[in-house]
């Protein structure tokens, strides 16, 4: 998988990424992260399980992002349940 990251408000570029985390996609989708942001992937994997409404950030280097925070799903979220959290 091949994602950007680029994100903007309006005429902003936004400085806070959130990135929502199934249990089910975790590993992939930290493996993912972790390139993407230099980050150790055995530390995030060990530091965040995505349990609903679990959250774990970091501060990437070399990006135009200030921030990255991970929010955990549960299990099996639903669209309904995501509004909840």
């Amino acid at each position: 998988m091949n994602h950007s990251f680029r994100i903007t408000s309006g005429h902003q570029e936004a400085k806070t990424l959130v990135i929502p985390v199934s249990k089910a996609n975790r590993e992939a989708l930290l493996a993912e992260t972790a390139t993407a942001f230099g980050q150790n992937k055995a530390l995030l994997t060990a530091d965040f399980s995505a349990d609903k409404g679990e959250t774990a950030a970091f501060y990437p280097s070399g990006s135009h992002l200030e921030k990255v925070v991970l929010l955990g799903l549960g299990d099996q979220p639903h669209m309904k349940s995501i509004g909840e959290i």
